[in-house]
């Protein structure tokens, strides 16, 4: 699971999901070939259920270790929480609420 790198939001006001897919290419089924032909690519989002705003992004396909997954997904984290806060905040400008 990703950690809350924000400051401002508050993590019980947060829903995230994530989706990982891993697809093997260039190799029948049920062969050894290993995880070098393995692609894993991960999408994350998170919605600030008060506002009901929703971001999203991906980690794209690619041959990751699971520490360089796991790095590449928390970076993906910061930068939804970053872009949450700005969608909030005109969110909560918005002259229409």
């Amino acid at each position: 699971m990703v950690r809350l790198s924000s400051k401002t939001l508050n993590a019980k006001d947060l829903t995230w999901g994530e989706d990982r897919a891993v697809s093997r290419s260039g190799a029948p089924w049920g062969s050894r070939a290993g995880r070098r032909s393995e692609r894993t690519t991960v999408s994350l989002y998170v919605e600030h259920k008060p506002t009901g705003v929703r971001v999203a992004g991906i980690v794209p396909s690619g041959h990751y270790s699971k520490r360089e997954l796991g790095d590449l997904t928390q970076q993906l984290a910061d930068r939804l929480c970053k872009a949450l806060e700005r969608s909030i905040a005109r969110h909560s400008r918005s002259p229409s609420r």
